[in-house]
């Protein structure tokens, strides 16, 4: 019924912590709520060009405590994204909720880049997106970095 899918909790992202220096930007966004069993694909994209050059750190916060996590990093393309855009071109993991298996738990995602890679992007993406069957990945929660900001 649709009351049900209504009041299905969606994974969360707080605001991206964007911190540039001199030749490096390192952001970091913090994300919750995803649910154990579901899939889920923390990324960084742009509309176009090659994400490689795109550092990846996932850090797990639970219990005052914090821990890296080793995940593998994949390219892949977001179709379904809420800035207009056809795809995502993106880089990030995928993992299972269950990686979040306390209430206080969250994973943060720390990438850096060239101060260059991201003027040459101009804009970034920063998301969380679910798997709801057949490979078709909607974003759940995220965010639109430009330039402006590093």
């Amino acid at each position: 019924s649709w009351g049900w899918v209504w009041s299905q909790s969606t994974a969360s992202m707080d605001v991206p912590v964007i911190k540039p220096d001199k030749d490096v930007v390192v952001v970091s966004a913090r994300f919750s709520n995803l649910i154990p069993g579901s899939r889920y694909r923390l990324g960084l994209g742009a509309a176009a060009g090659d994400m490689s050059p795109v550092k990846f750190e996932l850090i797990r916060e639970s219990g005052g405590e914090s821990k890296v996590v080793e995940m593998p990093i994949t390219a892949f393309k977001q179709a379904h994204n809420w800035w207009g855009l056809k795809e995502i071109v993106s880089r990030g993991c995928e993992l299972d909720g269950a990686l979040l298996s306390g209430a206080d738990s969250r994973i943060v995602m720390r990438v850096s880049f060239t101060r260059e890679f991201g003027d040459n992007a101009e804009k970034l993406y920063v998301f969380v997106a679910k798997n709801y069957g057949q490979n078709t990945w909607y974003i759940e929660d995220g965010a639109e970095m430009t330039k402006k900001y590093w």
